[in-house]
């Protein structure tokens, strides 16, 4: 019996309402399944902050795996993340809401986006210009989740900047194929490709009698809202062995007994990477007693401590950083009133304290509160503005062969990145005939 909505349809009308469900009812099954056959062929990428504040989503297309990843040697980005480097991909929906951010000029058409509270350095955008262009959006390899084959570095630029290959000695060719990794001296193609053998090594990081130098090194990041000075390791007296069955006197851990510098290693932790934005992070190690203010700053009523002199414990530092006002004040421009200037703090946990720029979202310190390590501090390399280069050989003395926290890069695209990494730095030692050194500081949260 038909239902009452068809007592009065005729036998043709019904028949063809019956035909345009069933054609609706396939177009839906073809619908379906030309979803499913999307979601099979495209992949989720994550982005994500330290803190965990803020996360970010896209999809790519399975095909387009591994992302080729560019990495940037310049001057100006070293600065603005403390890393030696900064790699990026395109992220797939250049409209992101990114108002969440913290928002930098970078240049005139280039801005970055950070966490406003842990820095992570997350985003950035390229402005499309007058030419009709669409704007770009990037985002920084090392907060990109470690899913296998997702990532990979295809191009370093701006590597002239570096005047010592900077990075680019760790990741000096592609893992899979042995091939080197095409280095550009400025723009790819439109500056010279450099020689896989540029530059001779430097006999300023060899095991030589040469004494480190300069006495001072600017230790300033992108926008200058922290600026100081780093003093060379060559003051710096033997102390008699903790051991008393041992008679030897010995220096600071931190110092390589063989140059007298500052010792320098390689991590690829997971706080590091999404703190700086990279993938592998460059850390030394020194005294707060060897790092100052750039005078004539601060002033004896501006701080608690010693006029012209950096507090000397990370206590006391601490302490100055959360009284300073312009620690909260990101646009405000009087960050030369008080000597800490711009460098604020994020508590990654219970003793550790991460230090950063709070206008340009550089990453300046590491401080644990450990028995040990209460007047000294890990320096981001790549704030030093050393005239060896960007690895400031003259200064530090480099744990080439090794990465440490490698257990937190397994089973993802960054195991084999670091693998070469060990192998490139480790090329590079036997070449240079450079010790490998030791070091420590390996304990990132």
């Amino acid at each position: 019996m038909p239902s009452p909505r068809f007592e009065h349809v005729g036998v043709a009308e019904r028949r063809h309402h019956f035909f345009s469900i069933g054609r609706r009812s396939k177009r839906v099954a073809m619908l379906d399944e030309h979803i499913q056959l999307l979601m099979e062929n495209t992949n989720s990428i994550t982005a994500r902050c330290l803190c965990k504040a803020h996360t970010f989503t896209a999809s790519v297309a399975a095909s387009s795996l591994p992302l080729p990843a560019e990495c940037c040697h310049c001057d100006s980005c070293r600065h603005v993340t403390g890393s030696l480097y900064l790699s990026s991909v395109e992220w797939p929906n250049p409209d992101e809401d990114l108002s969440g951010l913290h928002c930098y000029p970078f240049s005139s058409n280039i801005h970055q986006y950070s966490c406003p509270t842990c820095s992570s350095q997350l985003f950035s955008k390229l402005k499309g210009g007058n030419n009709g262009a669409s704007d770009k959006l990037e985002v920084f390899t090392g907060v990109l989740e470690n899913a296998p084959n997702l990532v990979k570095y295809t191009k370093h630029i701006f590597v002239g900047d570096t005047l010592d290959a900077g990075a680019t000695i760790w990741f000096s060719k592609d893992v899979s194929s042995g091939e080197p990794i095409p280095r550009w001296s400025g723009r790819e193609g439109l500056s010279e490709q450099l020689p896989p053998d540029w530059p001779a090594p430097s006999s300023s990081g060899a095991k030589t009698p040469e004494e480190p130098h300069p006495e001072f090194t600017p230790l300033r990041c992108h926008c200058g809202g922290v600026n100081l000075l780093l003093r060379s390791a060559v003051d710096i007296p033997q102390v008699p062995a903790r051991d008393t069955d041992s008679p030897n006197p010995k220096l600071p851990w931190y110092i390589d007994p063989e140059t007298h510098r500052y010792r320098a290693n390689t991590d690829c932790c997971d706080s590091c990477r999404l703190t700086f934005g990279t993938d592998l992070v460059h850390w030394t190690f020194a005294g707060l007693g060897h790092i100052s203010f750039v005078s004539p700053f601060p002033s004896p009523s501006s701080n608690s401590f010693p006029p012209g002199s950096f507090p000397a414990t990370i206590t006391e530092l601490k302490t100055a950083v959360l009284a300073n006002p312009n620690s909260a004040a990101q646009e405000k421009d009087t960050h030369r009133d008080l000597g800490i200037g711009t460098l604020a703090l994020f508590q990654s946990s219970p003793d550790v304290e991460r230090y950063f720029c709070r206008r340009c979202a550089a990453s300046v310190f590491f401080a644990v509160h450990d028995t040990d390590r209460m007047d000294m501090v890990d320096i981001a390399v790549g704030l030093l503005r050393h005239p060896d280069g960007a690895r400031a050989e003259g200064l530090l003395s480099w744990k080439y062969g090794s990465v440490g926290w490698i257990e937190d890069v397994k089973g993802g695209w960054r195991e084999a990145l670091v693998k070469g990494a060990v192998e490139g730095s480790e090329a590079w030692r036997v070449r240079g005939q450079i010790g490998t050194g030791t070091s420590g500081g390996d304990d990132k949260e």
